[in-house]
């Protein structure tokens, strides 16, 4: 009857400590938004490999131009901005709630202009975890 309870005592102090861990494995979207946030407004290039899916689509367009990047581009061109930090107000809300995602806005205004990103976030199918599907950054 000891040797149970000490397994049952062992398994459960092994299942404490390692829930943490599963939790901090997987990201709710609030996790995303705050990672995408200290990235691209704070030059903290090591998240975006967190936090975008490996089919990660990131467009952004102009009047008179659009341009497309998939993750690996967009990771290599951000790591030219390493540090760098946005002098700008950010805010952001949801705009639509999906089974296993979220469609965000985030708004980025700066003195000159203001950024308009709209973020895919769901649960990958590979991996069940939430990342960035794709992001559409515009100006006004």
């Amino acid at each position: 009857m000891k040797i149970f309870r000490l397994g049952v005592i062992c398994l459960t102090i092994y299942l404490a400590a390692l829930s943490p861990i599963q939790a901090k494995q997987k990201l709710s979207y609030n996790d995303i938004i705050s990672k995408y946030i200290e990235s691209s407004c704070n030059g903290n290039n090591a998240l975006w490999n967190e936090i975008l899916d490996e089919n990660a689509r990131i467009t952004v367009s102009g009047d008179y131009y659009r341009y497309s990047y998939n993750k690996r581009i967009f990771v290599d061109f951000s790591q030219n901005n390493e540090g760098v930090v946005l002098n700008c107000e950010v805010n952001y809300e949801i705009l639509k709630e999906f089974n296993g995602g979220v469609i965000i806005r985030v708004v980025k205004k700066f003195p000159t202009n203001t950024q308009i990103n709209t973020l895919t976030i769901k649960e990958s199918k590979d991996t069940q975890k939430m990342t960035i599907s794709k992001i559409e950054t515009t100006f006004e």
